[in-house]
């Protein structure tokens, strides 16, 4: 609804449908991250007050996957060293995706914390963690409990590593993004993150 690809009437009509089949509805995008108060606002309207949940994955990760998959998609293959810090540099000023004290606070304008709720994706991942993390969603979303399959990849993509100098430089260009989320989940904070803040410069 943000970049106008979708009428109201066919968005409501893609969750009416598989309504219809008697399933729970849903949908996912990272494109949802870059919404304004305006867009979230109609499709809270149009969806009757539907449960959002923000999922948040260590946000140099998250900007490293996004690039290697833009890459991989146009079969072509990532630079290594300057050439690639600056193509991550130049993506970091281009992508909404990875702020997420903005995402957090025009979402929290709209949408009541009854019906929003907060995860990381690296806690969906750690072992001691899985179940009940995905135990968690099922209650807050209202439908029943699963035993996952952690170990089940799907969708996997070649990925691509940083070097620590590059991962380091990425931490400071990003580093509002780790240290507010921190500052609002305190000790809930996955490890990666706070790897990842340790590696700020101190001044």
């Amino acid at each position: 609804l943000g970049v106008r690809r979708l009428q109201d009437q066919s968005y409501r009509a893609y969750f009416d449908e598989l309504a219809r089949k008697g399933q729970v509805a849903g949908e996912v995008s990272p494109s949802y991250a870059m919404l304004g108060r305006d867009a979230i606002a109609q499709i809270d309207q149009l969806l009757e007050q539907p449960n959002f949940f923000f999922i948040m994955r260590n946000p140099v990760d998250r900007l490293v996957s996004q690039y290697s998959f833009q890459v991989n998609r146009l079969g072509m293959e990532a630079p290594a060293g300057n050439d690639l810090l600056e193509m991550l540099l130049t993506l970091c000023a281009k992508s909404f995706h990875t702020n997420y004290a903005r995402s957090l606070k025009t979402y929290r304008e709209v949408v009541p914390e009854s019906r929003f709720k907060t995860v990381f994706t690296e806690h969906f991942f750690a072992p001691d963690r899985t179940q009940s993390e995905c135990d968690a969603l099922c209650d807050y979303l209202g439908v029943g409990r699963r035993k996952v399959q952690p170990r089940r990849e799907v969708n996997r993509a070649p990925g691509l590593s940083v070097d620590a100098d590059i991962r380091a430089r990425l931490v400071a260009e990003l580093s509002d993004a780790y240290i507010q989320v921190a500052e609002s989940v305190g000790d809930d904070l996955p490890s990666s993150w706070r790897r990842d803040l340790a590696l700020r410069p101190q001044v």
